[in-house]
């Protein structure tokens, strides 16, 4: 979805206060929906917009640059709640300005925009947008407020006495090196202001870093606990550094496999449709269609062409990942190395097919990962969607429960176990496909 800031400025307005001068008509869009549209209380008349002075905006956006780009959800209940919201929710702009109650959090590689209705008592206007949550990509998001800003610079000028410190700030932020670039991500993403954070913890960062190579830590650090990430850290740098140095492993028929799979690609926007898509392609490449996935994993794993002596060689059940890894994917001289979080138990087979959804998706020998459920990241969501049809296609569980309305908790859980699959994928798939009810009894 298209984000976009639009600020007209009216330079005529002019009072008394420090901002007379910088005043002009907000209007923040996502997609086609004006998240500033808003009405008044005494003419009852609508306005697409609303009249503020840029500077707080601008000020709320640099001093929050890192917690808006970096900072996930799911950290929150670790942290203050205030201070996690005022970093996030463009109400706390302030300076006495009226703002609409928009909020923007961070999932995977996704901006996650919500809107609320606003009535404040001691004001004239009501906003009236209401988003429930979209999703735009997180560099369209970073370049928009960066556009913003430096439109604000450009145009109050680089002597302006009212924005001295958000030019100072601003220049910080863009003549940040590679190192302190990486730096400032993790720190935002456990919680902490990169400029700010004592040194005791910036230490830790930085020997953070050491233990987690580098296309990872940013990610993985969104998971930590912000006392004990150094621990957690150490690790798991243990735990991928004894499979891929000491144990000679991974399988070069999955490498062969995948050489085999062409076109293992979609444009579609909405990450369920992209996941079941991919799922009903590389099912109708592998020969086997819409069928249920009945076997065990063994049976699931030569669908992939790895018979046992291959399996072994390419799946590892490991009880030494941190509770938040489903699954990783590593190389081991060459070769991909799957290691399979032993404590899923029945969701093992749920996870390995994540793991082949990531590692057919990516053009490169890297490391990837499959987080548990507090990951709601635009490729995360596919990866559920494709393992979810993968296992159970739509169109078979249409024909498995036949002309049946309503089907019972009961039965349903007899039909999880019967297929070997997670119960949660069964409702998963009931449900997003609306193929019958599921009662309560």
């Amino acid at each position: 979805m298209a984000f976009k800031i639009q600020f007209d400025w009216q330079p005529e307005l002019v009072d008394e206060t420090n901002f007379s001068g910088s005043y002009g008509l907000l209007k923040i869009f996502a997609g086609d929906q004006n998240l500033t549209d808003n009405r008044s209380k005494s003419t009852n008349l609508f306005q697409e917009g609303v009249v503020v002075s840029a500077i707080p905006l601008a000020e709320w956006f640099v001093s929050n640059w890192h917690f808006l780009n970096f900072e996930q959800h799911f950290t929150q209940h670790f942290k203050d709640e205030f201070a996690f919201e005022s970093r996030h929710r463009v109400l706390h702009a302030n300076y006495g300005f009226v703002w609409p109650d928009i909020t923007f959090i961070r999932f995977g590689d996704s901006i996650k925009i919500e809107s609320k209705k606003l009535e404040i008592e001691s004001t004239e206007l009501i906003f009236t947008s209401v988003l429930d949550g979209s999703w735009i990509d997180v560099a369209d998001f970073e370049r928009e407020i960066f556009q913003y800003v430096n439109k604000v610079v450009e145009f109050l000028g680089e002597q302006n006495e009212l924005i001295i410190d958000l030019i100072a700030d601003w220049k910080t932020i863009q003549n940040l090196d590679s190192d302190e670039s990486d730096f400032s991500k993790v720190s935002a993403s456990l919680g902490y202001n990169p400029f700010t954070v004592e040194d005791e913890i910036a230490n830790q960062i930085i020997q953070l870093k050491s233990h987690i190579p580098k296309d990872f830590v940013y990610e993985f650090s969104n998971f930590l606990h912000p006392v004990n990430f150094l621990k957690e850290a150490k690790k798991i740098d243990q735990v991928f550094e004894k499979f891929e140095k000491e144990v000679i492993l991974g399988s070069s028929q999955l490498s062969i496999f995948k050489s085999s799979i062409v076109g293992f690609d979609s444009d579609l926007a909405k990450p369920w449709e992209r996941g079941y898509y991919l799922a009903k392609k590389l099912t109708e490449i592998l020969g086997f269609g819409e069928t249920i996935i009945r076997e065990g994993e063994e049976a699931l794993f030569r669908k992939f062409e790895l018979e046992e002596n291959e399996q072994k060689k390419a799946i590892i059940y490991c009880d030494s990942l941190l509770i938040f890894i489903d699954a990783a994917l590593l190389y081991s001289s060459g070769n991909p190395l799957m290691l399979i979080n032993e404590s899923r138990g029945d969701n093992r087979k749920f996870a390995f097919l994540r793991l082949i959804y990531k590692y057919l998706n990516q053009d490169k020998k890297a490391r990837s990962f499959v987080f548990g459920k507090n990951n709601n990241g635009f490729d995360e969501q596919v990866s559920r969607a494709f393992a979810a049809e993968f296992l159970a296609p739509q169109g078979a569980l249409r024909k498995e429960l036949g002309n049946k309305k309503v089907l019972a908790k009961s039965e349903l859980r007899k039909l999880a176990e019967k297929w070997i699959i997670p119960e949660k994928v069964l409702i998963h798939q009931i449900n997003n496909h609306q193929i019958v009810k599921i009662s309560d009894y």
